[in-house]
């Protein structure tokens, strides 16, 4: 049975949201899936984790840094969603893993302006981490936006990535040899 781990980071909730619409989508699809705030996740993919989806809001067109999580920070009231630990910091402490895992990238970038979807490179970096830790990128990464820095979502997100998530479920699971499915 293929099991995902889908690892996020996020400031104010929004990509919160996508990655718990991933999650649906994966079980909706059979493969059991675990949510995980960037700031609790594992340095090591666990074994049985065959397919991890990870996801985080462009920072001035790039991952978070310290510098942009403090930035966020204030210009809220709230503590960050996900706290101090970025998923550029994640990745520097993430062990390779002992087996292949089928990894996909995402983010979270601004509608408006226009010019700003093609210049936002959050996905780019998790992308390029990703395969220097030995995962196998299988898809392209998504794109999901939001009208503002805060939220919301733009309409529509919501299903588009539960549908991402069941897509690549399915993915995972049909590709795998049978043997390995039980």
């Amino acid at each position: 049975m293929t099991r995902a781990l889908i690892v996020y980071e996020s400031m104010y909730g929004t990509n919160e949201d996508i990655p718990t619409a991933i999650v649906d989508g994966v079980r909706s699809a059979g493969a059991a899936a675990d949510l995980v705030p960037v700031s609790e996740a594992p340095n090591a993919i666990p074994s049985d984790v065959s397919l991890l989806i990870v996801g985080g809001p462009n920072h001035a067109t790039g991952l978070s840094t310290p510098s942009s999580r403090l930035s966020a920070a204030q210009q809220t009231d709230e503590p960050l969603v996900t706290g101090d630990r970025g998923l550029r910091e994640w990745f520097e402490e993430l062990q390779p893993p002992i087996a292949e895992v089928a990894a996909a990238p995402y983010d979270t970038r601004l509608a408006k302006p226009r010019f700003l979807r093609w210049l936002d490179r959050a996905s780019r970096g998790i992308d390029k981490r990703m395969r220097s830790r030995g995962l196998h990128v299988v898809v392209n990464a998504e794109h999901f936006f939001v009208q503002s820095a805060e939220g919301p979502l733009k309409g529509g997100e919501l299903a588009r990535a539960r549908r991402w998530g069941e897509a690549l479920a399915t993915y995972v699971t049909a590709a795998r040899p049978v043997a390995e499915q039980t």
